[in-house]
């Protein structure tokens, strides 16, 4: 067996014993959690035996009654045993929990010693998968497997090129909506319209109303790619969208500069600003089950790599 097939089958065990310290590690917590609650429960057991040792030991009205009876010391020394059993299981509890949080420390170590063999591990896959090439024994499952983990990379990478788009049209969504609204409160209504600072929040505005535009129909190409490319079902979104750019500027333009519509137009832009927060949410949860196939082919890929190492004979 050459070494890199030992480096694998070594860092193989390393990455099962860390998934068994994990579990292990998680079991722990949660007998933690269940010994600090039942502590707590002992903790207000035996502070209130404590307190009816002190309430007989005291002088008062229900002492007095237990000396005339004559059951006071009975009493006293009944309380005291019930104290005793209390503080007994609450330092009892206390000691267990103390040894749970060392196994704890001792475990959480040795996570911290295999915190990188995911990665070495993934880093021998390569190394091994370079050798295959190199000696041409590359098996047509890993040239499958090696296909399908190309196609879920391509998809992650539209789908966060889609995203980086619609973020930046939101960018420009988000300003437009500034500057409507500081002209709103000028009162934009012929008020004001010639002043200095008018006319440049003006050119500002119709400047990012165009930026913002041709950000959105980026977006919508990139979406067309993933719908065509990655399977992705955005019938019902695209078609809102391309509603929307069919009339973006021009009812912008018109219901902002020619009736003075603000308000309108600040709902127009807030509309299409949380189409693209909903469409984006959609995007990030398909680029998460993509990303769950990939780290499922990049597994089945490794063991299809295992497979391929000899095995020692006895």
């Amino acid at each position: 067996m050459n070494h890199i097939d030992q480096k694998l089958l070594e860092l193989n065990e390393e990455i099962l014993r860390k998934q068994k310290l994990r579990n292990h590690l998680k079991h722990l917590n949660d007998r933690i959690v269940k010994k600090k609650n039942e502590i707590g429960s002992l903790k207000k057991k035996l502070d209130k035996e404590h307190r009816d040792v002190l309430r007989i030991e005291k002088h008062n009205i229900y002492s007095f009654f237990a000396i005339i009876l004559g059951t006071i010391e009975y009493q006293l020394e009944k309380e005291k045993q019930e104290y005793l059993h209390a503080l007994m299981m609450y330092e009892g509890a206390e000691e267990a929990l103390k040894s749970l949080n060392e196994e704890k420390s001792i475990l959480s170590r040795s996570l911290n010693g295999l915190i990188n063999v995911e990665k070495m591990f993934d880093k021998a896959v390569e190394e091994k998968d370079k050798l295959l090439k190199k000696f041409g024994e590359y098996p047509q499952t890993l040239l499958t497997a090696n296909n399908r983990i190309a196609n879920f990379n391509s998809q992650i990478t539209e789908l966060d090129a889609a995203i980086r788009k619609g973020n930046q049209a939101k960018k420009y969504l988000h300003k437009i909506i500034l500057n409507l609204k500081t002209m709103e409160e000028w009162g934009f209504a012929g008020k004001n319209f010639t002043t200095r600072s008018m006319q440049r929040k003006t050119k500002a505005t119709q400047k990012d109303i165009y930026t913002a535009n041709n950000f959105l129909l980026n977006y919508e190409d990139q979406l067309q790619d993933l719908a065509e490319n990655c399977s992705v079902n955005l019938d019902k979104e695209m078609q809102d969208l391309e509603a929307f750019l069919d009339r973006f500027v021009d009812s912008l333009i018109t219901d902002w500069i020619v009736n003075n519509k603000i308000n309108n137009s600040i709902h127009l832009v807030n509309s299409m600003s949380d189409n693209i927060t909903k469409l984006n949410s959609s995007l990030d949860y398909h680029k998460s089950k993509v990303k769950t196939y990939l780290d499922e082919e990049l597994d089945l890929k490794a063991e299809l790599i295992l497979e391929l190492i000899p095995k020692n004979k006895s």
